[in-house]
């Protein structure tokens, strides 16, 4: 028994190591030459869908024609539980790596607070226009794209600037621009 459950645990190990090296496959643009080329090619086609998602239809679509040849509803939906979990791995390979975050910044100081990031995060920032809802005021918020090991001293020099500033951070995938990845047509 103990031997089995050893068995069955270094397959899982093994099967997840796949899903990774997977994701690493496509984010590089590359294909194991089997049903994947199959997702590249319809990720051609439907640009604003992930590839995670593309490959898990794929793999329920195979899925549910090998359930109904061989009436095993229960390997079957198993299966399925496998492939939406890749999928969820293969996005976050895929997409995962490449996160950044944007911050929200209201403030009375705005000023010195974009110019803060300018000079010390060495980041550019953006005014966005706004007006309170219930004091009426028109203001600026300031936006900025940040990686993640900025977060901290952004808050830290926003805080030392204005320690009533609103600050909301959130996560952001994709940033395209100067400092951040350059957007190609045969990117996933």
């Amino acid at each position: 028994r103990s031997k089995a459950n050893a068995i069955i645990n270094l397959m899982g190990t093994a099967g997840g190591i796949l899903v990774l090296v997977l994701g690493m496959v496509f984010a590089t643009g590359a294909s194991t030459g089997g049903s994947d080329i199959v997702v590249r090619l319809v990720k051609l086609k439907a640009r604003n869908t992930n590839i995670g998602v593309i490959a898990m239809a794929f793999d329920v679509f195979v899925v549910a024609l090998t359930g109904l040849v061989f009436k095993n509803v229960e390997n079957a939906l198993y299966t399925g539980i496998a492939a939406f979990m890749c999928s969820k791995v293969i996005d976050m390979v895929v997409y995962g790596f490449d996160n950044t975050k944007t911050a929200l910044i209201i403030s009375k100081e705005h000023e010195k607070v974009a110019s803060a990031i300018n000079k010390q995060l060495r980041r550019g920032a953006t005014y966005l226009y706004s007006q309170g809802t219930y004091s009426g005021v028109d203001s600026k918020v300031v936006l900025v794209a940040v990686y993640p090991r900025q977060v901290a001293e952004l808050k830290e020099l926003v805080m030392e600037l204005d320690p009533n500033a609103f600050v909301i951070v959130q996560e952001a995938h994709q940033v395209l621009g100067d400092g951040f990845s350059r957007y190609s047509k045969d990117s996933l």
